[in-house]
């Protein structure tokens, strides 16, 4: 739904009576209303709730847009152009490596069943995770992508379960300055009590509020925390929270690096970076044979005559496969109306595309070969690690 300027008149002097005058609220309303429409819908709502007051405010959808044309070689920006561009401050023209920051994905999960929550809760925030954790997230992730992290900490990367995340989260509640050795402390704590296997259901039979509010800032730390402790980058830790919850699956950067080094067996060059090479139907057909991924029976894999008729289809699918992309990674999953890119595809590259290829293909696999699709990249980066 959307908001006129008289509902939203109505809502602050309900909430704040003789504190708000008709000029105060229009000014607000103005600001909240960034296509000027005169209405603010969902989206609006949220990026104002969220970004109010802070420099930047208007930036991060341009910021999504600007990292897909970074990273996926052929993809063209299915959004469309017909109107002008926006172009980011120079400060943010060229964005770090982060695929989804932390504030634009808590406006994500506060969206549940087609309503805005004012905050995440401890139950819904453990569900999530607890689906990232079946389906894959581990320390196996941490191995294959620590980015250095095991050599910094000097250990070993090691899991962190729903229940030990939901006693961080409390932890937080309690000091939203702890640090990782506060992190440490509450997890040896949580394991010698014998917690760290409960599932979500049983938060309260721990001594946990399923429906305590975990705030955007206690989010942010909460996956700092987490991060340091398991040695999961927080780029693949909130890209698998991300899935979760909207089945938007994405890989980073550097998973996507070493899968097409490992399974792709590509090497980078100053010429052609990784996230810039293509992936052609053959190169698919082989990896696919190399990995075991064909079978004609169809009982454990995608029989062999149906393997380039996959990819083929995959990439017709592809401009409409990334307009999907782009609505479940906004609040809501609501984008304006925009004009379907007519490009066509006959090959692969980048690092979303990558993405969108393999999570086709975890959903092209006999049912329970896998349990998700970040398990079908690990189980493949696995296999071309010992082949190899």
């Amino acid at each position: 739904g959307t908001l006129t300027v008289e509902e939203f008149q109505g809502v602050f002097k309900a909430l704040g009576g003789a504190n708000w005058n008709d000029k105060k609220i229009s000014r607000l309303f103005k600001a909240a209303d960034a296509d000027r429409s005169g209405t603010i819908d969902v989206d609006e709502f949220l990026s104002w709730v969220f970004k109010k007051g802070s420099k930047g405010a208007e930036q991060d959808d341009d910021d999504d847009d600007d990292d897909d044309d970074d990273d996926d070689g052929d993809e063209q920006d299915v959004a469309g152009k017909a109107g002008k561009p926006t172009k980011p401050p120079k400060k943010q023209a060229k964005k770090a490596a982060d695929v989804i920051d932390a504030e634009k994905l808590y406006q994500i999960m506060v969206y549940t069943d087609g309503r805005v929550q004012p905050r995440l809760i401890l139950r819904d925030l453990a569900n999530i995770y607890t689906k990232s954790v079946r389906s894959g997230l581990g320390a196996e992730v941490a191995r294959f992508v620590s980015q250095g992290m095991s050599e910094v900490a000097g250990r070993e990367p090691q899991d962190v379960s729903p229940c030990e995340l939901s006693f961080l989260a409390a932890l937080l509640k309690q000091n939203s300055d702890a640090t990782v050795e506060d992190a440490f402390a509450s997890l040896e704590e949580t394991r010698d009590a014998g917690y760290s296997d409960a599932e979500v259901m049983n938060l309260q039979a721990v001594g946990l509020d399923p429906e305590m509010a975990v705030g955007f800032g206690a989010f942010r730390k909460l996956v700092q925390l987490a991060s340091a402790v398991s040695l999961i980058s927080v780029d693949d830790l909130m890209l698998s929270l991300l899935w979760a919850h909207t089945d938007a699956f994405e890989l980073s950067e550097p998973m996507a690096c070493r899968f097409m080094e490992l399974v792709f067996l590509r090497t980078p060059s100053d010429k052609k970076p990784l996230m810039k090479q293509k992936i052609q139907s053959n190169d698919f057909m082989r990896m696919c044979h190399v990995q075991n991924l064909s079978d004609n029976s169809g009982k454990k894999g995608i029989p062999h005559a149906k393997l380039s008729l996959f990819f083929a289809d995959v990439c017709k699918r592809l401009p409409q496969l990334l307009l999907v992309r782009k609505a479940r990674r906004s609040p809501g999953g609501k984008i304006k109306k925009a004009k379907q890119s007519t490009k066509t595809y006959s090959s692969i590259s980048g690092r979303v595309q990558l993405s969108i290829l393999m999570d086709e293909l975890f959903k092209a696999m006999p049912p329970g070969t896998y349990r998700g699709p970040l398990d079908l990249v690990l189980t493949l980066l696995q296999s071309a690690e010992a082949s190899g």
